[in-house]
């Protein structure tokens, strides 16, 4: 990502697992929240915001409530962060070495190939994740009462087969492309820019500008899929067939009996979330970086 010279590939890995694991420690109460509205105009009339689903956990569940489904949410970062950024990077360095510097639509195909997999790589625990996250909003009797990531899985996997850890893959893929691609894209295009101009160095302060304009760009992007992916991963069978037949039937479905900005819903916690999530996971990955290189060096 912009380094000045190709790291081992282990690294570029490991860098970006770490870089997810450490957002996700600081923001997860957020994604919880975006979650849970994004499924509350499904079991409930009428709309709810941040603050509602904020103040209902902290009643029901305290604050430890908001961190319901950490441990899942770590997992998948392990997997999703660590697969998009790292392949990313690894891809980037290979067309580098062997073809020169790439040009932006070069760009964009490794981040679609590498937000792809991620995705996939991530999947089963993000299906997990958004059952726990919401599993206090079903009603008590339709409520799947997990003990966690390994109980979820197995669960998942026994009781409703093996497809049912790869629920909302169209969705999930299609999102982790869009993410993947704008928020590197976009990151270090604002990042090149303000280098370029003088304006500011390449020090923690230009990390974290750029982290935010980036999430905002990508949160307006990504935003529908993410709600698709919800809906579709938390969907019940009824008398036998599943709730929601693709992505398409997810989306008017949700425009038919929500509106059109029901797609978006969930844009505030997201955006709050996204803002400190990719500060996070772009300074840590540029300071994991420069430290192995000044220990290497």
């Amino acid at each position: 990502m912009g380094d000045a010279a190709p790291l081992p590939a282990y690294t570029k890995f490991l860098f970006a697992s770490t870089s997810g694991v450490a957002a996700t420690l600081v923001c997860y109460p957020l994604d919880l929240v975006k979650n849970r509205m994004q499924v509350y105009g499904k079991i409930n009339k009428g709309k709810i915001t941040a603050k509602d689903v904020v103040n209902l956990t902290l009643k029901d569940k305290g604050f430890l409530g908001l961190y319901k489904g950490l441990g899942t949410s770590m997992v998948r970062q392990t997997l999703y962060t660590g697969t998009r950024m790292g392949m990313y990077q690894a891809l980037l360095d290979h067309v580098n070495n062997t073809y020169g510097p790439p040009n932006l639509l070069v760009k964009c195909g490794l981040g679609v190939v590498s937000g792809a997999m991620g995705g996939i790589a991530g999947l089963p625990p993000d299906v997990a994740l958004t059952r726990i996250s919401t599993d206090e909003l079903l009603p008590p009797d339709k409520r799947r009462n997990y003990k966690g990531t390994v109980d979820a899985l197995t669960r998942m996997y026994k009781e409703e087969g093996p497809s049912t850890l790869f629920l909302g893959l169209t969705p999930v893929v299609i999102r982790a492309v869009l993410l993947n691609t704008t928020q590197i894209l976009t990151y270090y295009q604002f990042k090149e820019s303000l280098l370029r101009s003088g304006m500011m160095g390449d020090n923690p302060s230009t990390h974290t500008l750029c982290s935010m304009l980036s999430a905002f760009v990508t949160t307006c992007v990504v935003l529908p899929m993410d709600m698709a992916k919800t809906r579709m991963q938390n969907m019940q069978i009824v008398d036998g067939k599943p709730e929601y037949r693709n992505l398409g039937h997810v989306l008017t479905s949700v425009i038919r009996r929500e509106g059109p900005l029901a797609l978006w819903s969930g844009f505030t916690p997201l955006l709050i979330r996204n803002g400190p999530q990719f500060i996070v996971i772009f300074v840590v990955y540029e300071r994991c970086v420069k430290l192995y290189r000044q220990l290497m060096t």
